[in-house]
């Protein structure tokens, strides 16, 4: 009887965030709001949940012609409820890989 068998494990810490500029929800929301505005930008136009509650609300049109203003009470409250939804990009710290192999 032959009998192998290997693992490789690594730990790896929690990176630093610190040391980055990450935007907050809110920041990534204006940025995005930012984005829809412009009608010359088409690469991935379905991308990004605010273009997708625009799109989806039948929005996007109106916030581009006439802004925040022009959106409806409930595509407003989609978009401010973005706002506050932060995550922690951090939260994790570990990564184990292991491989067993037998003949």
């Amino acid at each position: 009887m032959k009998v192998n068998f290997s693992a490789d494990t690594f730990i790896t810490s929690r990176p630093d965030f610190d040391k980055l500029n990450l935007l907050n929800a809110s920041e990534k929301v204006d940025f995005e709001l930012m984005l829809a505005k412009r009608t010359d930008l088409t690469y991935r136009a379905d991308k990004g949940e605010v273009m997708r509650i625009l799109t989806k609300n039948n929005q996007l049109d109106a916030f581009r012609n006439a802004g925040w203003d022009a959106l409806d009470p409930m595509t407003r409250q989609q978009i401010d409820a973005l706002k506050n939804s932060n995550t922690d990009w951090g939260n994790c710290c570990i990564e184990m890989q292991s491989t067993n192999n037998t003949d």
